[in-house]
């Protein structure tokens, strides 16, 4: 069973991506919230994606 998150992405200038959280559904469980967020994309050719999150986690993406 896999998780399901509701959320809206919008670009911010070159670099940047604001995410907002909306909802999440596991099972049974729903939960209405909201979360804002962003990104920005640090590093980025044709087959790899780095970006930072305001967090300060890192996501690291591969096409395969």
């Amino acid at each position: 069973m896999l998780p399901d998150l509701t959320a809206t992405i919008a670009p911010e200038g070159d670099k940047r991506v604001n995410v907002q959280f909306k909802k999440l559904t596991f099972g049974p469980l729903k939960l209405n919230f909201e979360s804002n967020n962003w990104l920005d994309i640090t590093f980025l050719d044709s087959d790899t994606r780095i970006s930072r999150g305001g967090r300060g986690n890192v996501f690291v993406l591969v096409r395969d």
